[in-house]
């Protein structure tokens, strides 16, 4: 009989066990856990730079209007980067999209960009 008790207990304590376990899974899932902090939020309706515009009526950052060319494309970046803190560097043709270096006051890459060509939409490579 003793030996029965021992089982009993053994078998108890693994219960227990997972029981514990399992309750501190449900706790951490229950956090909310992001890669990226809360600093890039809106600001209003501004970005961390350039503009945005809500309204459909507006020209601003995500219109779909095909830019077929450099030049097409430096006018939309100069929309949407109006706010003067950053520079356009070079525009590469890269086939469906357009590649732009996006450079600080200091003259240092800040961003890389590209702008597809059919849309006109904005995405950073990084």
């Amino acid at each position: 009989m003793p030996h029965e008790n021992v089982k009993y207990i053994i078998t108890m304590k693994r219960i227990l066990l997972i029981i514990i376990l399992s309750i501190f899974i449900l706790i951490i899932a229950t956090f909310n856990a992001f890669a990226q902090n809360d600093e890039n939020r809106w600001r209003g309706i501004k970005y961390h730079y350039g503009t945005y515009c809500p309204a459909l009526q507006q020209e601003c950052y995500g219109e779909r209007k095909a830019v077929r060319t450099k030049t097409e494309a430096r006018e939309e970046l100069m929309k949407y980067f109006s706010s003067g803190r950053e520079t356009i560097g070079e525009i590469k043709d890269r086939g469906l999209f357009f590649e732009v270096e996006i450079k600080g006051r200091d003259n240092r890459t800040v961003d890389r960009i590209i702008i597809d060509k059919r849309t006109g939409r904005i995405r950073s490579v990084y």
